[in-house]
């Protein structure tokens, strides 16, 4: 996971700009992190077995937690997070959107801002996330 989640930083980062300025996630940016978790496989950091349970898990849970809380999640930002899922695994997936989610929410509440692009904030707790995980030596 360490060199394939090192190479998704940089179509993660070209997705938070994108979706900055223009509020679109582009695909192919999506696409580039999917790719770096199948190298994951080659690499022989991860199997296709988790990559896809990632995907499909985080997939699922962002379909019901949408559904139950009768919120908006964009399509771009749906994508980004099962992309994300299948890069490192629902578990820690799941702990990157909710943090991304948290961070929103504070700066929204602080700016008193109602909409605002997603993919900054998962950008940053990825970011938070790989700083924390790779300082402990894990």
């Amino acid at each position: 996971m360490y060199l394939s989640s090192l190479l998704a930083l940089i179509p993660l980062s070209y997705a938070a700009v994108v979706d900055c300025r223009h509020r679109i996630i582009p695909n192919t940016a999506v696409a580039l992190i999917a790719l770096c978790a199948l190298s994951g496989v080659a690499m022989s950091e991860r199997s296709v077995r988790g990559i896809l349970m990632g995907g499909i898990g985080m997939g699922a849970f962002l379909l019901l937690a949408a559904s139950a809380a009768r919120c908006e999640l964009g399509g771009g930002d749906f994508k980004l997070s099962v992309a994300l899922g299948m890069l490192f695994g629902f578990g820690t997936a799941l702990s990157m959107f909710t943090g991304a989610l948290v961070l929103m929410l504070v700066y929204g509440k602080l700016k008193r801002v109602e909409t605002m692009p997603f993919a900054p904030f998962l950008f940053l707790s990825v970011v938070v996330y790989l700083l924390f995980h790779y300082s402990e030596g894990v």
